[in-house]
Formats: structure tokens, sequence, C-alpha cells
């Protein structure tokens, strides 16, 4: 995000100021699958849950907060980043999940859509 801005520190004031640049009227690619993930661990590869929005695919697919994602269309989240899952998320689209519940792993599809201008 902050790639959008000029950002300038001002030490004695105790101050941030954010201009905008050059990138700042670029549209912002938003992630519609209603979930909030945080990637854990030593390596940063262990993906979890921490929210699912109400009323979003990731809700109406019964992704839980605490769940655990092994792998996103069939690509291992060891393999992805957790920019990398999001990324995949800002495209309308059919997606795959394979996801630890406690002791269960379930298969789990949802269906992202278009962000809304």
């Amino acid at each position: 995000m902050l790639r959008r801005f000029k950002v300038i520190l001002g030490y004695a004031r105790q101050e941030m100021i954010l201009e905008p640049g050059s990138d700042f009227s670029e549209p912002w690619a938003a992630d519609t699958s209603g979930l909030l993930l945080r990637a854990g661990g030593a390596d940063l590869k262990t993906i979890s849950v921490l929210h699912v929005l109400t009323n979003t695919p990731a809700a109406a697919a019964s992704i839980k907060e605490g769940d655990h994602i092994l792998s996103v269309d069939h690509e291992e989240t060891l393999d992805l980043s957790l920019e990398g899952i999001r990324r995949l998320f800002t495209s309308p689209g059919n997606h795959h999940l394979l996801v630890r519940r406690g002791q269960q792993v379930l298969d789990v599809d949802f269906t992202t859509i278009a962000p809304l201008d």
C-alpha cells in the first residue's frame, strides 16, 4: 500500500506525511474471498484463518476461524506465499481449498466474485 505514496518522516515533530505518488491512481486489487489469513510458523508457511467476513464466498463455504489452509487450487501452501494466495482471490473464479479443522481434513470449494467499483 505504501508504494502508492511518497513517505516523509518528520522526526522532530514525530509525524509521518503521505503524499500521493505516481502509483496512487492504480486500481486496487481486492481479495473478494472474505478471508483474513495469517502466515505463521518459523518459515511463515502455516496459513491459518483469522476471520471470515459474513455474506462472502468463504462464509458460504463454511470456512471457519482457526482453520488451516493446506492447499489452494491443488497447490500446497508450502509453495505459496500469503501474498500469492491473496492474489489468487483477487480475480473472479472457482477455487478449491484443502482445509484442516482440528483432526479433520476438508475439501472446500467456493467462487470469488469481481470486486465492486
